[in-house]
């Protein structure tokens, strides 16, 4: 009997023995799903141009849009959509225009929209539509326009400045 447990632990090592050590390595890419805007687009002046008084008949009479790009590249393949949101002060008449920044020689009764691609106002301090990214290329174009809107009438002559900051939301 002694014999025969003693065969049996011994068997028993020699299959431990008799086993194989492996490694297995786990690789992958955490991608961030975020884009870089083009520094020609980053920071950019849209000159909505010279517009006479008399053009602005009521409240809502807008000049021609302007466009305007922003450019993005170098975006993540995790990144389907991106939406921006236009933040800037509100005009006091109209809250989904910008203000135009209060100085001397400023017109009066008017305020700045910002239109997408399809030339649908983009209400300031809100979220556009969502605009597909393709991660088959390395950089995008998104067109935007800019236009002068009557907030009153009449408009009182003057420089038409206005400042807006945008930042972008990703899906």
């Amino acid at each position: 009997m002694k014999k025969t447990i003693l065969l049996l632990s011994l068997s028993c090592l020699s299959c431990s023995a008799l086993a194989h050590d492996g490694t297995v390595n786990i690789t992958g890419t955490i991608q961030g799903n975020t884009c870089t805007v083009t520094t020609d687009t980053a920071n950019q002046q849209v000159t909505l141009g010279d517009i006479a008084a008399k053009q602005f008949t009521a409240a809502g009479s807008a000049s021609q849009p302007v466009a305007f790009t922003i450019g993005l590249e170098n975006c993540g393949s995790a990144a389907s959509a991106v939406s921006l949101t236009f933040t800037g002060e509100a005009d006091t008449t109209n809250s989904a225009l910008l203000a135009l920044t209060s100085q001397a020689g400023s017109a009066a009764g008017v305020g700045v929209a910002i239109l997408d691609s399809q030339r649908t106002l983009v209400p300031l301090n809100s979220t556009s539509r969502q605009y597909t990214l393709d991660p088959q290329q390395t950089s995008q174009n998104l067109t935007f326009y800019g236009e002068m809107v009557a907030t009153s009438s009449p408009v009182t002559a003057g420089s038409v400045d206005a400042t807006t900051t945008f930042s972008l939301t990703y899906q």
